[in-house]
């Protein structure tokens, strides 16, 4: 039982019934991704962000699993990039975050590319390098919505029980494609990659991403309390 004036739940599945017998009465329920936690700059970027994806191509990759990659999903996915036909004027940008380095074996991968790779730790200008992306990869938790604000298309992987939810909808409602980890080896991957290298419109995927947060939720629960 939750004893609060307020509940707040981002997540997309959320809905009202599921905490009804554990709320008070009187409890205001803020739920869904229109009240997600983004940092200010990802407002900021949403608008020149979502102008850059009208009938657009990928030149940029963008690689990131978080503040840290303890079971390795991006020597994964580099592996599996590396058994498709992707140009060399396409730029593949990787973030290690703060709890993961660059290690010998993504060294070993990356020199088999031809592409411009850009590796990066702990950055503080998220918002700006998911505006310049034109195709994330990642995995379905928080960084979810500040992808969907941007409208960044996405391919994610649940890399945690609590994410295999977000994963789904986001894949329902066509803002995202949803993959496991069985997909990083079994060809999966690439087969999308390469579909979206040859051409698949993303402007569609991009508008769904769009409509799921538009990051304004910290302003917005702000409002609320202080009414």
């Amino acid at each position: 039982h939750h004893h609060c004036d307020l509940l707040l739940d981002q997540n997309l599945s959320s809905d009202t019934l599921g905490y009804q017998s554990l709320i008070p009465r009187d409890c205001t329920t803020l739920l869904g991704p229109d009240y997600a936690l983004l940092r200010p700059e990802f407002k900021d970027y949403r608008e020149a962000s979502l102008a850059r994806r009208v009938g657009y191509g990928v030149n940029n990759i963008l690689i990131n699993f978080g503040g840290g990659d303890p079971d390795n999903h991006i020597a994964k996915v580099l592996r599996a990039l590396l058994t498709i036909d992707i140009s060399s004027n396409v730029t593949i940008s990787i973030i290690f975050g703060g709890l993961s380095k660059i290690n010998e074996e993504h060294k070993q991968l990356i020199s088999q590319f031809s592409n411009t790779i850009v590796s990066y730790g702990m950055v503080t200008n998220m918002a700006e390098l998911l505006s310049v992306s034109d195709l994330a990869i990642g995995a379905a938790g928080s960084s979810s919505w500040e992808r969907c604000c941007l409208g960044v298309p996405s391919i994610i992987f649940p890399v945690a029980l609590n994410q295999s939810g977000i994963a789904e909808q986001l894949s329902r409602c066509g803002a995202a494609i949803a993959l496991t980890n069985q997909d990083l080896s079994n060809g999966n991957l690439g087969r999308f990659v390469s579909q979206i290298l040859q051409g698949q419109d993303l402007t569609k995927m991009s508008k769904a991403a769009a409509s799921v947060c538009d990051g304004n939720g910290l302003a917005k629960i702000i409002n609320i309390i202080n009414a």
